[in-house]
């Protein structure tokens, strides 16, 4: 799993740059999970940040490998900085 986890950050980061990955693997599930916050997300819909993120992910890794992946949220810096200012 530490292989997918590492191809899922480099293959995000490569199409976020300055994008801060967060990906955890949940044993009791097999499933990865986790958080981008990207500058690109900024004043785009759930929606549509959703579909660029799906969009990288749905041809490679495998078909078996994205049974692995669970939630991924996608977060603004914005929106990130207001979840630490709140937390």
């Amino acid at each position: 799993m530490e292989a997918l986890k590492a191809k899922v950050e480099r293959m995000i980061v490569r199409a976020f740059p300055s994008a801060q990955v967060e990906l955890e693997y949940i044993p009791q599930s097999e499933k990865l999970s986790g958080h981008v916050i990207a500058s690109r997300f900024s004043g785009k819909s759930q929606n549509e940040r959703g579909t660029l993120l799906w969009e990288l992910l749905r041809h490679n890794p495998t078909q078996e490998q994205q049974q692995h992946l669970s939630i991924i949220l996608t977060l603004s810096p914005a929106e990130n900085d207001a979840l630490l200012a709140y937390g």
